[in-house]
């Protein structure tokens, strides 16, 4: 059963913890000290219900930490504000930060009504609290009067969040499991001990997890849930876990535990920022900055693109930070002042892992929108060179699959049956075309080339290899070009050959010829014939494509006939003999080990033989 979470806020002595201890029965204060040494996670929490936790966070510096880290599971806001105070400066400042977490729902309780004489008053305080909260996301909830010596008002305060609570819809980001730890102890004969709230996904005794951003890896031993042992814990429980292996040093408020490999760790994102409309400060370029995000409190410096961003008005920036993070792509965060200490902007996270020059880096951030589905498509058509899985996208974007598949589907992209990386038509356009301009301009140079590596077009392309395979598979399928042993010509090109050059072709072959059984190398070839080494080059590519001469190596050449017959010596050997030592090969062919070594090397790479230690035994293409 998923966790409801309701968060209090208010200013300091307005009532939080005795409103809480009225609606539970729990006095968060004396846990602390009571259960400080304890396997406990009831520090700062309370239970409505078994469905709903109340978090009560007393102070004002820990209410910003611990807002900030339940911002994911949050879904209800209690503002809690005295009769006798009034809206007071953190009143203002942690209703933004409820408004920065896009709370589903909540209220306001006026507490300590019993020591306000003036009902005038009180009305009063009432309609500044019914102006404070319109246009933020508790704009027109109930203002419910509780009068704290008798505890007129906590039944209706109690029956608003259970009815509240059922409208709750509780957005689970990813299957993926992740908590920000909020508070971490030893335990004599249990070890290390960290608490906090499960972001996604699930968690069972036994699992592995890694500890981020040291990339610790560890097991789970027991946990605890609601002051008893569990199996498992799920979205929205406060867990206590029992770590293996793990030195109380090793973790920390602000560590991330996750499923190994899935979250980012990282000194700089693209985020962007939306400042308050009631702050006075101004974000400028390579300011200072704290950012409040999971459980961790690390300084930034901001890089901006455009010269600054003051209230009210939002935009996307670059955060460098001081030590490593580990967040998600749409991580919620509340930034404060360096100093004073100030809440002037909320954030979210647009990319995790940016990379590139500052050009770049500028462009992503104009381009990168706030809203996942179109970021998601805008990643997609500018990674086309490096296309990414469909997993990739999902751990990526911290997704479930079917909320990836959903956006793939609605931005008409394509999956690839085979390696399943994501694609659009456009992207398989445009590749084809840079591939038919490359070969093209390669014939120009070398009029002898007939066909171009598969490697070459990944090296000069610089696309990642799936890709070049895929969309050469999709051109051969369209007739426009020929694939053969790892290398392609365009279907429709035959070179133009004169009689000189057929001339000079021949008189390149009979060197090759010359050398028999031992490989003769390019330098030697371009000495003996004086040509050019882009034409001699070009001349024995055309000889490979005509099966005339065979590369073997970086730069040494056999003719066609005397590497067949150095495949019949192995395979006899092979016939009578399991294994083929380099003494044996050496003994066959009659060369020396420095020549034998190169023809081994090919053969191994070729599949003709498969390397065992020292010696060799008969690869698939010999015993096919």
């Amino acid at each position: 059963m998923q966790q409801i979470v309701i968060g209090t806020a208010g200013h300091i002595d307005h009532g939080k913890t005795a409103l809480v201890k009225a609606l539970t029965g729990t006095n968060t204060d004396q846990l602390a000290q009571e259960k400080a040494r304890g396997m406990t996670i009831d520090l700062g929490f309370a239970y409505l219900n078994e469905q709903i936790t109340i978090i009560d966070v007393p102070g004002h510096e820990k209410f910003i930490r611990n807002m900030a880290a339940g911002a994911a599971n949050v879904h209800i806001g209690m503002l809690v504000v005295a009769a006798d105070d009034g809206i007071m400066p953190q009143t203002k400042e942690h209703l933004q930060i409820l408004d920065s977490f896009s709370i589903q729902g909540g209220l306001v309780v006026l507490t300590k009504v019993d020591i306000v004489n003036d009902e005038e008053w009180i009305d009063l305080v009432e309609l500044e609290l019914q102006d404070l909260i319109k246009n933020t996301v508790l704009n027109g909830v109930p203002i419910i009067r509780v009068n704290n010596l008798t505890g007129d008002g906590i039944e209706a305060v109690k029956k608003h969040l259970l009815h509240i609570a059922k409208e709750v819809k509780i957005q689970i980001r990813s299957n993926e499991f992740r908590m920000h730890v909020d508070r971490v102890f030893t335990k004599k004969g249990f070890g290390t001990v960290v608490t906090g709230t499960v972001d996604s996904g699930e968690l069972h005794v036994g699992d592995k997890l890694e500890l981020l951003p040291n990339k610790v890896n560890t097991k789970v031993r027991g946990i605890q849930t609601h002051g008893g042992n569990v199996e498992s814990v799920g979205v929205g429980d406060r867990a206590a876990l029992n770590l293996a292996n793990v030195e109380r040093t090793e973790v920390y408020r602000g560590t991330v535990l996750s499923n190994p490999g899935i979250i980012a760790v990282t000194k700089k994102v693209i985020a962007h920022i939306i400042m308050y409309p009631n702050t006075d400060w101004i974000i400028k370029n390579n300011q200072r900055i704290r950012l409040h995000i999971g459980t961790a409190e690390i300084m930034g410096k901001v890089s901006m693109a455009i010269p600054k961003l003051k209230k009210g008005q939002n935009g996307s920036v670059i955060i460098g930070l001081e030590i490593p993070l580990s967040v998600a792509m749409d991580d919620l965060f509340v930034i404060r002042s360096y100093s004073p200490m100030k809440t002037i902007a909320q954030g979210r996270i647009l990319d995790p892992l940016p990379s590139g020059k500052w050009s770049e880096l500028k462009n992503n951030i104009k381009i990168l929108s706030p809203d996942p589905e179109k970021r998601f498509h805008t990643m997609v058509l500018r990674e086309w060179k490096q296309p990414r899985t469909l997993n990739s996208w999902r751990n990526r974007c911290f997704r479930k699959q079917n909320v990836i598949q959903q956006w793939i589907n609605a931005a008409g992209l394509k999956i690839e049956s085979k390696s399943k990386i994501v694609y659009s038509n456009n992207s398989l356009k445009i590749s084809d075309e840079a591939i038919l301009s490359l070969v093209n301009n390669i014939y120009k140079r070398d009029s002898f080339r007939k066909t171009i590596s598969n490697e070459a077009i990944i090296d000069q392309l610089k696309w990642s290899s799936v890709w070049v395979t895929f969309v050469l598979a999709n051109m051969e399928l369209e007739g426009k070009i020929i694939q053969s042993s790892g290398r392609i010509s365009l279907s429709d090109y035959r070179p133009e050959i004169t009689v000189k050059d057929q001339k000079d072709l021949d008189f390149i072959q009979g060197l090759v010829d010359s050398s028999g059984l031992e490989p003769i190398s390019l330098k030697v070839l371009i000495q003996r014939s004086g040509f050019k080494p882009g034409r001699v080059n070009g001349m024995l590519h055309l000889l490979n494509d005509d099966n005339r001469s065979e590369k073997i190596g970086t730069d040494l050449w056999i003719a066609k006939k005397y590497r067949d017959e150095i495949l019949k010596y192995v395979r006899g050997h092979f016939e009578k003999n399991k294994l083929l030592s380099v003494s044996n090969f050496k003994d066959i062919i009659g060369l020396t080990r420095k020549t034998a070594i190169p023809l081994l090397e090919y053969l191994d790479q070729s599949n003709y033989t498969q390397r065992d230690g020292n010696n060799r035994r008969i690869g698939s293409m010999l015993d096919a």
